[in-house]
């Protein structure tokens, strides 16, 4: 596939400016520094239904200005119009296709299925890569030849597109990965070769069959990293992660009961073994926070629980309980007493005020 320019594509719709409107990665050369093709990457993007996002996804794909690039879209027959999207893009489109699957995973696996790429990614139809992404990707896989995977960092934003935090995270390893340290799902890129030796997904998982993937391959070696933000995450109300937190849980208790009794598991310290334990019961405790009057006995068995497995997370199981029913009665207060809208309080908690495409440069600015 030629790299698209800003001139080849549709032209932006009014108003929107910056990457991946009006700006572009500047285009790669054919090959690296020692002479050697660039490797394929293939890049898949499940859709259904996103068409407020995903135009933006699709050209911060194809503007990456990345010379070997597989691009697949599979959509699961959306009506909302992301149909005429993917067409008015299908000619730098390997492949795309509008059909019913079986959910979100399907998408990704079918997507995967017959990619021809060496680097695999997937990209959800409302998340972004930043400018230059694939290429530190890329480069950071070719400077660690052992490693598995590379992950970078995020752009935590908004349905808006405001940033609401930058995640850098600390290095990704097995160890990591199954004491529930997740990584940025959009910021990494797998070898072909290591997600066959790891055996593929495994399509019992619905919802965290990313995060069961990586830990297998996490087992092939530490992921290379790249300590800046290579994509974002867009967090709002419809999104796979927000609308099934519950089967997330417990997808999420399988695994890690999974690997605690493998043999990797058992070879674990005691020690060890339950801190895995107390750093899940900390993330189901997130998760039942949603509603803490409905899921009050869950919450209180699983403060306890992350307590006697590992008496340190106390401070912060407890910090997270305390701080989410503070947090929620002070909207109560403020919709009560003050009138407040709350979803319009809600929307505007950690907004920095930057949208994700100017994040880079802002953040120039103040360290100038």
């Amino acid at each position: 596939m030629s790299i698209p320019t800003l001139a080849d594509l549709p032209a932006p719709p009014s108003g929107k400016t910056g990457f991946p409107w009006t700006q572009a990665s500047a285009p790669l050369p054919a090959t690296l520094p020692d002479g050697t093709p660039w490797p394929r990457v293939t890049i898949m993007t499940p859709s259904f239904n996103q068409a407020a996002f995903l135009e933006e996804t699709i050209r911060s794909v194809l503007l990456q200005g990345y010379p070997n690039l597989e691009y697949r879209i599979f959509d699961g027959g959306s009506t909302d119009g992301s149909v005429e999207i993917i067409r008015q893009y299908a000619p730098w489109l390997t492949a795309w296709r509008s059909q019913k699957d079986r959910g979100h995973w399907d998408a990704i696996s079918r997507g995967w299925d017959g990619a021809t790429g060496e680097i695999l990614a997937y990209l959800n139809s409302d998340d972004t890569y930043l400018p230059n992404a694939i290429q530190r990707a890329v480069s950071a896989l070719c400077a660690d030849p052992r490693a598995p995977a590379v992950c970078g960092g995020e752009l935590e934003i908004d349905r808006e597109g405001w940033v609401i935090r930058e995640r850098i995270i600390p290095p990704v390893t097995w160890h990591s990965l199954i004491a529930s340290h997740f990584v940025p799902q959009p910021a990494i890129w797998v070898r072909h070769r290591a997600f066959a030796q790891a055996g593929g997904w495994d399509t019992q998982y619905h919802v965290s069959f990313d995060y069961e993937l990586w830990t297998r391959v996490a087992r092939l070696g530490d992921f290379a990293m790249v300590r800046a933000p290579l994509a974002t995450t867009r967090w709002h109300t419809s999104t796979v992660t927000m609308t099934h937190r519950l089967k997330t849980g417990e997808e999420d208790r399988r695994i890690i009961a999974n690997i605690l009794a493998s043999p990797a598991g058992r070879a674990l310290s005691w020690r060890e073994r339950n801190y895995v334990r107390a750093r899940l019961n900390y993330i189901l405790i997130g998760i039942y926070l949603d509603d803490p009057l409905q899921y009050a006995m869950p919450l209180f068995v699983n403060w306890l629980a992350a307590i006697i497995h590992w008496l340190p997370i106390a401070p912060l199981v407890t910090r997270a309980i305390v701080g989410n029913l503070y947090y929620r009665a002070v909207l109560t207060y403020l919709h009560v007493v003050k009138h407040k809208n709350i979803a319009e309080l809600t929307a505007l908690r950690g907004r920095t005020g930057i949208p994700w495409n100017q994040w880079q440069s802002a953040r120039a600015s103040l360290e100038m």
